[in-house]
C-alpha cells in the first residue's frame, strides 16, 4: 500500500470517528488534511452532517472548503465563540507523547490557534511521520516578523542551530505567510526537549510562533503501509522507532 493510500485510510477513519452532525470542526492544511476534506465533503453532500461549521487553518484550505460548498466560518462567529469541538490536521513529524512539528505548509500560526481552540485536536498521518525525537531531521519552522529576521537568525545560530529563511517556489524572495510574516526553518545539532525548546523559542523577540506543538494533540490517527490504522494517545510509546 502506498503512503497516499495510508494517509487516506487514516483520514477517512478520523472523520468517521470524530465528525458528527452539528460539529464545530477545525479543518487542517496539507496533503493529509486534503483527504479529511474529501471525506467531510462526501458526508456533507450525502446529508449526514447537518449543522456542521468549518473553520479553516489557511487561505488555501478556506478556498478548498468554499469550492466544496462547506459551511465556512471563523472563530469569531457567535455560534462558535472561539471554541471548536474537534480539529483534524496533519503533522510533519510525530514524536513520543504526541509532540509534533507542523508548519511545512507555512500555516503554523493559524494551525496552532485553531488547535488551541479545540476540545479535541487530532493528528492524522501516515506511519512515516513517526519519529523517535524532534529537532535534527525535518526542519522546525518559525513564523517571524520580517523586521526581526536578522536578530532571530543570529540568536538561533548562537544556539548552534542551522537556520535559514524559507524561499518561495513560485516567486522571487521569501515565502510570505497568510498573516504577512516570513518563515525561518531550523535544524538543531542534537535532539531537542520539545517543552524546553518551545519555551526558549517563544522568548525570542520577533518569533510569533514555532512549529512545535507540545501537549496539544489528544490523539493521532496513523495509517500503516499494510492497511492497518492505529490510534495513538499521549502515553502510547510502542509504535515509535
Amino acid at each position: 500500500m502506498s503512503i497516499e493510500e495510508a494517509k487516506k485510510r487514516a483520514a477517512y477513519q478520523a472523520v468517521d470517528t470524530y465528525v458528527k452532525p452539528g460539529v464545530r470542526l477545525g479543518m487542517g492544511t496539507g496533503s493529509t488534511a486534503a483527504y479529511v476534506l474529501e471525506r467531510v465533503t462526501a458526508l456533507w453532500n450525502a446529508g449526514h452532517l447537518e449543522g456542521l461549521l468549518v473553520v479553516p487553518t489557511s487561505l488555501g484550505t478556506e478556498w478548498a472548503c468554499r469550492q466544496a460548498s462547506l459551511p465556512v466560518t471563523t472563530l469569531d462567529d457567535p455560534r462558535i465563540q472561539g471554541r471548536l469541538d474537534v480539529t483534524l490536521d496533519g503533522a510533519d513529524v510525530i514524536a513520543p507523547q504526541l509532540s509534533l512539528i507542523k508548519g511545512g505548509g507555512g500555516a503554523l500560526l493559524t494551525e496552532k490557534i485553531v488547535a488551541r481552540a479545540s476540545d479535541q485536536f487530532v493528528v492524522v498521518a501516515d506511519a512515516s511521520k513517526l519519529q523517535p525525537h524532534l529537532g535534527t531531521g525535518f526542519p522546525l519552522p518559525l513564523e517571524v516578523l520580517p523586521q526581526a529576521q536578522a536578530l532571530v537568525l543570529r540568536l538561533l545560530r548562537e544556539m548552534g542551530a542551522q537556520a535559514h529563511i524559507r524561499q518561495g517556489g513560485g516567486k522571487a524572495g521569501p515565502v510570505i505567510t497568510d498573516s504577512g510574516h516570513i518563515l525561518i526553518d531550523v535544524v538543531f545539532p542534537a535532539p531537542i526537549d520539545p517543552v524546553a525548546m518551545e519555551r526558549e523559542l517563544d522568548s525570542i523577540p520577533g518569533v510569533l510562533e514555532s512549529g512545535l506543538f507540545v501537549r496539544l494533540a489528544h490523539a493521532a490517527v496513523v495509517g500503516h503501509p499494510g492497511g492497518r490504522v492505529e490510534v495513538l494517545r499521549f502515553d502510547s510509546p510502542a509504535s515509535f522507532h
